[in-house]
């Protein structure tokens, strides 16, 4: 019988826990719905999407977001419509009409008008990426 103290014991320990930290840091980066007026799911307006009605606040790594309405899909995708807003700590708030999101890439573009004051790289332009 084999001795659970041998290398390969560890070895398989190590591939464990390190298989255990990549899915916690896998679940935290999921979109987190912090508030909604009405939280929606209709498979026929939007296929595999939570649809957020009112006051929509959620949150994504260290980033908030809120808008008049959204959609979040299962692939961590959002389109966001009306008020958007993204902050991320203190040194970065962006505001436009529609947002598309990619919590997989952490890409935002921001549609309509979008502003970041005291930024060149997109304030007051129609798109803002």
């Amino acid at each position: 019988m084999p001795s659970l103290a041998g290398p390969g014991f560890r070895s398989v320990l190590i591939v464990a826990v390190a298989v255990s930290a990549l899915t916690c840091t896998a679940q935290t980066d999921r979109i987190e719905i912090l508030g909604v007026d009405k939280l929606v799911y209709d498979d026929s307006i939007a296929p595999g999407a939570q649809r957020l009605v009112g006051n929509a606040r959620f949150r994504h790594v260290d980033a908030i977001m809120t808008c008049d309405s959204a959609y979040i899909y299962e692939d961590q995708s959002v389109k966001a419509f009306s008020k958007v807003t993204i902050s991320q700590g203190d040194t970065l708030r962006i505001t436009g009409h529609q947002l598309d999101y990619s919590g997989k890439d952490r890409r935002a573009t921001m549609h309509g008008k979008g502003e970041a004051p005291g930024r060149e790289l997109c304030s007051q332009t129609p798109t803002c990426s």
